[in-house]
């Protein structure tokens, strides 16, 4: 795409997928924002990444020229989300406002944020008022190109094996050899991965507007239609337990996907279904434990 691209919180899950995809395109020229380098330059080490990369600290956005910024800052794993409380609203305005800034006086740079499917939470926390807050405010700046990305469930082989996750809880199981306890709740998820991700995000660079829009895979999945797809595929044992409670952050959800698919405006059309896109990325993650 011959763009200068800045991602602020490099150091992400979603940051990773991404950063691992634009690094196919030797085009591009991307500036890495986090609060470890040295963390970001083991990453792009460990995915060979040929593009020109300037790895600088978040005091240093804005001394450059971008024509895409993309923000992926936030709170990653949903244990520490619960100790976070309040202050995602700080950690939320700090970044945004920086941004915003900065696009004052480039108008012509994009601004793709990523927000949450938690917006449209019934009982709101702090984390699905702050992302609601944030899209409000970018709203009011209708003038400028701001995207906000509401991300429902992500998976990539670039994963924390240590977050609280369903996936994670599958995985570790596999790989321990263990039996995963789980609810008899078939709740019903979507995941999206890094490949459509990246290709929603070069749809939003091309048709770059202001607005807000949810994301979606091919197909939608069920947790018990996950566990049998595991257990055929990768031999994983599982079993009803009346005393396992799910963690989640942001509320208990029976389903949680959308039904709005406004990104098709953008010429957004997923690759793949929420259960062939887990399969795919956990046999990456066991390929490398196995070597």
């Amino acid at each position: 795409m011959n763009k200068r691209i800045a991602i602020l919180g490099a150091t992400s899950h979603i940051a990773k997928g991404l950063i691992d995809n634009f690094c196919t395109d030797k085009a591009n020229k991307l500036y890495l924002f986090a609060r470890s380098k040295d963390r970001v330059k083991d990453f792009l080490i460990s995915i060979s990444c040929g593009v020109v990369c300037k790895v600088k600290p978040f005091a240093e956005f804005g001394k450059d020229k971008y024509d895409v910024i993309i923000n992926c800052v936030g709170v990653g794993n949903p244990a520490l989300l619960k100790e976070v409380g309040a202050s995602i609203f700080e950690l939320t305005e700090e970044y945004d406002n920086l941004i915003l800034n900065y696009l004052e006086n480039n108008r012509k740079s994009i601004y793709i944020n990523f927000s949450s499917g938690a917006v449209y939470a019934d009982a709101p926390c702090f984390y699905s008022i702050a992302k609601l807050n944030s899209e409000a405010k970018h709203r009011l700046y209708h003038e400028l190109k701001i995207m906000d990305l509401r991300v429902f469930a992500y998976f990539s082989r670039f994963i924390d094996l240590k977050t609280e996750y369903l996936i994670t809880g599958i995985i570790n199981s596999i790989i321990d050899k263990k039996i995963l306890k789980t609810d008899k709740n078939n709740i019903v998820r979507d995941y999206i991965g890094s490949e459509d991700l990246f290709t929603l995000v070069r749809c939003c660079i091309k048709k770059s507007s202001n607005g807000t829009y949810d994301v979606y895979s091919k197909k939608v999945a069920r947790k018990f239609d996950i566990l049998k797809g595991f257990h055929k595929e990768f031999g994983l044992d599982y079993e009803i337990s009346k005393t396992h409670i799910p963690i989640s952050a942001t509320g208990a959800k029976d389903v949680y996907c959308s039904k709005n698919k406004k990104a098709q405006e953008l010429g957004f059309k997923p690759k793949y279904g929420s259960l062939e896109l887990l399969v795919k990325e956990t046999e990456a993650i066991l390929g490398k434990r196995s070597r």
